[in-house]
């Protein structure tokens, strides 16, 4: 990891446009927690608390900012050439890559973990509703690490990396996973969910993960493992002065 390209990273992060639309994201489920605080319903806060964080949360807002930032961190570089200038530095290519990847993956779970516990505990600060928070925030940041290598490797492998992003993140993650059984073990949706599920430790009904915990830390590992390593190999792949990227 090399700190100057850190700091670059995280500068060309902040900007306006980016922070809006993460903002606008964070707000969502602050807002839900304000709403169930301030209006009386019939439902247990665990169970609202599972179903909001699991729904609103795991499906769309955290893979949406990880998208944001794995896409952003090389994704700038290839689009405003900047890249060759990049890969001429005395850095080594993997050093370049983890550099910018540990930033998707912080900058994602920094703004993911205080609100979904901040949102949960809106909620109900009862201990299972705490746990349940807890587990989902958890589960946020270990997402973040999964999805954040992921979207740097689409970020090297084609302009559109938003776009496309964007319909694996509807189309694979938030439809098809939920349809066919077994898919759910090539989903990051559903990695995740199973972590925050051993956290949470709900009784049955609450929040039920299709996946056991140790196949989906397993598999989960395999996934960013190979998103790295296939990243590495295309930028090592990289020639200066290749504007395909």
């Amino acid at each position: 990891m090399n700190a100057e390209i850190v700091q670059l990273t995280l500068r060309q992060q902040l900007t306006l446009g980016r922070l809006i639309a993460t903002g606008l994201l964070l707000l969502q489920p602050l807002i839900v927690g304000i709403v169930f605080m301030l209006f009386d319903t019939n439902e247990e806060p665990v169970q609202f608390a599972a179903d909001m964080l699991d729904v609103l949360v795991l499906t769309g807002i955290l893979p949406i900012i990880a998208l944001l930032a794995g896409t952003g961190v090389m994704g700038n570089e290839v689009q405003n050439g900047t890249l060759p200038y990049l890969l001429l530095k005395p850095i080594s290519r993997v050093s370049i890559l983890l550099s910018k990847t540990i930033v998707a993956v912080i900058t994602t779970a920094a703004v993911l973990v205080p609100t979904i516990l901040v949102s949960g505990l809106m909620i109900g600060t009862d201990a299972d509703t705490t746990r349940v928070a807890l587990g989902f925030a958890v589960a946020a940041a270990f997402g973040a690490a999964i999805y954040g290598t992921f979207f740097v490797l689409l970020s090297l492998l084609t302009s559109r990396a938003f776009i496309v992003g964007l319909i694996y993140i509807f189309l694979w993650e938030a439809a098809i996973t939920n349809i066919f059984p077994g898919v759910q073990y090539l989903s990051i949706r559903h990695y995740s969910r199973a972590v925050a599920d051993a956290i949470a430790a709900q009784p049955d009904g609450v929040l039920d993960s299709e996946l056991a915990i140790v196949p989906a830390l397993v598999l989960a590992i395999v996934a960013a493992a190979l998103s790295l390593w296939l990243a590495t190999e295309r930028l090592r792949g990289y020639q200066v002065g290749d504007t395909s990227g």
